[in-house]
């Protein structure tokens, strides 16, 4: 009987010790589908960290030394960095995803790193560029360099989503942070109208005069459907919506609209989108 208890006791010791490892194993490593992208929870709902995201003192940033301006050209491919900083933690981890409008990969991630960052697909499909257990080793910042190959064709936006880990390595979650942002890309066509403002009229049958726009957003839709609880909207080169120009209306085909220049917004390009929930009419216009 002695001998028994103490094999059970050896026996109850090693699947302790094999719970500790694979949940370290599971920490330390980064796993696809916690970007906080459209169905996705982030690194601190998704079980790996505690904690609410984007409540601690750090930051993360994405940026792109060749992207001009966050606009694609198809086919190209493009240097992303990702920052994840916080002063006091010592190793950092990332999950990313480019996404098109219906919330799956937009174009292709690239690992330039392969001891730094891997490549992952989630149960829902979408693939997500991590980081390797340690890739993030770093005192109080760590940047992750990689590349993005646009799509081949044009197909409209595209967004970034990212999720950043800032970790104490304390050998538990307690005291992480996980950061998120979003950049949203547009795809960047040839000038059409003389005046250096890139424009997507010819292929959208979506025309803006004056364009530049001093008082008046003048609006000429000719589409060969009618579009019900349709709203327009401006955006700015971040890709945050900065002014609704209307709600649930219905165009026709040959629809001409106009509305007031908003007075609050600053002189520069902006994209003005026009969408009914399915189907979405974009144009850059340049308020004066």
């Amino acid at each position: 009987m002695k001998k028994l208890i103490t094999f059970s006791v050896i026996l109850l010791s090693s699947i302790g010790a094999f719970i500790t490892f694979t949940n370290e194993s599971y920490k330390d490593n980064g796993r696809a589908g916690n970007t906080g992208s459209p169905g996705e929870p982030t690194c601190q709902t998704g079980g790996c960290h505690s904690g609410t995201a984007n409540t601690g003192p750090g930051s993360v940033t994405i940026t792109s030394s060749d992207m001009t301006g966050w606009e694609y050209v198809p086919g190209t491919t493009y240097n992303i960095s990702v920052n994840v900083a916080e002063t006091g933690k010592l190793v950092f981890g990332l999950a990313t995803e480019a996404l098109n409008t219906s919330n799956t990969n937009a174009g292709t991630l690239n690992v330039t790193n392969a001891t730094r960052m891997r490549l992952l697909t989630a149960a829902n499909g979408r693939t997500s560029l991590t980081h390797q257990f340690n890739g993030g080793l770093s005192n109080d910042a760590a940047t992750f360099d990689f590349t993005w190959t646009a799509p081949s064709t044009d197909i409209g936006n595209i967004t970034f989503y990212v999720a950043g880990n800032a970790c104490n390595r304390n050998g538990n979650t307690s005291g992480d942070q996980c950061y998120t942002t979003t950049q949203v890309c547009t795809a960047k066509v040839a000038d059409t109208t003389g005046t250096g403002i890139q424009s997507f009229e010819s292929n959208l049958n979506l025309n803006i005069f004056p364009n530049p726009v001093v008082d008046k957003i003048n609006i000429h839709l000719n589409n060969t459907s009618i579009l019900n609880n349709t709203s327009i909207s401006l955006i700015d080169m971040s890709g945050k919506t900065v002014a609704n120009l209307a709600n649930n209306i219905q165009l026709t085909s040959n629809s001409v609209l106009s509305y007031d220049r908003p007075s609050n917004l600053n002189t520069g390009l902006y994209i003005l989108q026009i969408s009914n929930g399915r189907e979405t009419k974009s144009s850059r216009l340049f308020l004066q």
